[in-house]
């Protein structure tokens, strides 16, 4: 006879394995081996139902999941380790706290990516407008050269802001599609 106790104790093995797992492994999110195993364990402790399970572990399989977007899911298991399944209004304000940290990432990566632009605008602008002065006529060579320094400094600037720009147009892709993996 199988009966609670069995399960209490398959809980209570997972329970440490997860302990230990979390004092093992880096930091700074794993490989996608760790994140798959966290995935699988919190759905086989019933932390997260199957549709969570689906998306959050093709998140890890792409490696496009770190340890800290498992915190809202881990701390239902940190709560009560003997809690033996979640309700659904538990698994669900979870993906829903995980869902609002992607949209409040999202908006934060929109926003950087509006002021970058907007910089790279201005840069130009100004590259624009310090050849303008290098080109007059009645500018020394001196103060040409100068005008031609900045320039040449200020598109060095560009450069920098459009490797920046090509960052965040990146990462907001990946999380617009973490967002699409969860809600849907």
């Amino acid at each position: 006879m199988c009966g609670g106790h069995g399960l209490h104790h398959l809980l209570g093995l997972m329970d440490t394995e997860i302990a230990q797992s979390a004092t093992q492994r880096p930091q700074t999110g794993g490989g996608s081996f760790d994140m798959e195993n966290e995935v699988k364990l919190l759905y086989a402790r019933g932390e997260i139902g199957p549709e969570a399970f689906k998306r959050l572990h093709s998140l890890a399989q792409s490696h496009e999941l770190s340890v800290s977007d498992l915190h809202p899911f881990q701390r239902r298991a940190s709560q009560d380790p003997r809690v033996q399944a979640t309700s659904t209004k538990a698994v669900d304000e979870s993906a829903l706290i995980f869902s609002r940290q992607r949209q409040t990432q999202r908006e934060s990566l929109e926003a950087a990516r509006a002021e970058t632009e907007a910089s790279l605008r201005r840069l130009q602008l100004e590259v624009a407008t310090i050849y303008h002065e290098a080109e007059l006529a009645d500018l020394d060579p001196e103060q040409r050269t100068l005008a031609l320094s900045r320039a040449e400094s200020a598109e060095r600037r560009m450069e920098v802001i459009r490797e920046r720009l090509e960052q965040l147009t990146t990462r907001l892709t990946d999380v617009a599609s973490q967002q699409q993996l969860l809600e849907g």
